[in-house]
């Protein structure tokens, strides 16, 4: 618009026209809202269970390159903890309040946990990518079901980071081979 410029009427009922049949939908258009906050809750559960899971990793690390996996397990804590922050903003965005109980995290992570066992790098590895899965899967659904495509490029971006951090912790599992992309135990 030239500076100065005032639409007319009609220019700004077709600009309004333009953005009620964008595919860009406000969350209020959106085919179902509570479905995409039950999509970012569980994705913030499962930052949280991974952040404790890796917490749990470092502090009981006793190994060969000790020095080298405790700094990427504290990288990979400063990720996972701007990864939370940015899906419980998103859900901040679109009204409504995120989990942010233990209790919560628990009942609604994709994740799961064996309690007494302290996980090694492969372990974390496979939950990596159980993650980057859940949030493809999570992308899809915002973006072709839900019509929600800012949320859905939010989980595509995190993918991303969890995709590097799997591709890091790769470099310390022992006993793992790539089947379809994946890691599996030997």
């Amino acid at each position: 618009m030239r500076k100065g410029y005032c639409m007319s009427l009609k220019e700004k009922q077709q600009s309004i026209l333009q953005v009620a049949n964008s595919p860009y939908r406000l969350i209020e258009d959106s085919n179902n809202p509570q479905k995409i906050f039950e999509i970012l809750n569980h994705a913030i559960a499962d930052e949280a269970v991974i952040s404790m899971k890796t917490k749990n990793a470092k502090w009981n690390l006793c190994r060969d390159g000790f020095s080298d996996l405790c700094n990427i397990f504290e990288i990979h804590l400063i990720q996972i903890n701007e990864i939370a922050v940015e899906l419980a903003d998103r859900a901040r965005m679109l009204h409504f309040q995120p989990i942010g109980s233990i209790s919560d995290f628990l009942a609604n992570s994709r994740l799961s946990e064996t309690p007494g066992v302290v996980p090694d790098a492969f372990q974390l590895l496979l939950d990596h990518e159980s993650i980057i899965r859940f949030f493809r899967e999570d992308f899809r659904d915002c973006k072709n079901i839900y019509g929600e495509i800012c949320t859905s490029q939010v989980l595509i971006k995190n993918v991303r980071l969890h995709e590097k951090m799997a591709w890091m912790l790769r470099s310390f599992s022992k006993n793992e081979k790539i089947i379809d992309g994946y890691a599996v135990i030997n």
